[in-house]
């Protein structure tokens, strides 16, 4: 399964969101926060969830391309 994700900087914090409402709303419930952490994305893929990032630049602190699809959203 895909998740498609937004990275934002909120007052210098990174935060992860997932764009799709109901993969948002179903990864909140298992998470129990609004936005994802690093260790929750890499948990994630380990369960062999791939990411789409929306965004035009991928974070330094994500893997290589094999977890993270680079196709802009």
């Amino acid at each position: 399964m895909i998740i498609e994700i937004e990275i934002k900087s909120n007052y210098g914090r990174e935060a992860i969101y997932a764009i799709n409402p109901v993969q948002a709303r179903s990864l909140s419930q298992l998470t129990g926060q609004k936005t994802l952490t690093r260790a929750n994305v890499i948990a994630l893929h380990d369960l062999g969830f791939k990411f789409e990032v929306a965004a035009n630049k991928i974070p330094s602190w994500m893997p290589d391309s094999e977890i993270f699809d680079t196709r802009i959203v």
